[in-house]
């Protein structure tokens, strides 16, 4: 039994998605060949339908720049906690019970 439209193509984005947040580049690879794994199956399928399978079915945003505003997502969100790390440090400052006069 086949894998239906729907379901490629949400393996594709999910594949995407993944890719994008990997910070490795062995692992972003890993996801890219997933997507485009799942994108020559998907092709196969529409082929074998009669609908298109022409370069249209893939994504409008290339790998690289996906990748691109992946690395701007994760340096914009490890320099946001490492704020937030740093004001934990601050108001997390756990000493005990405090005496008063």
């Amino acid at each position: 039994m086949g894998r239906s439209v729907s379901f490629l193509l949400a393996q594709i984005e999910r594949a995407k998605r993944f890719a994008a947040a990997m910070t490795k580049s062995s692992d972003r690879e890993a996801f890219e060949i997933a997507a485009d794994e799942y994108q020559r199956e998907l092709n196969t399928l529409r082929a074998a339908e009669g609908g298109s399978s022409s370069p249209e079915t893939k994504s409008a945003t290339p790998p690289s720049e996906a990748v691109a505003s992946a690395d701007e997502r994760n340096s914009t969100a490890s320099s946001e906690a490492s704020v937030a790390t740093n004001c934990d440090a601050i108001t997390s400052n756990n000493t005990g019970k405090q005496e008063t006069d």
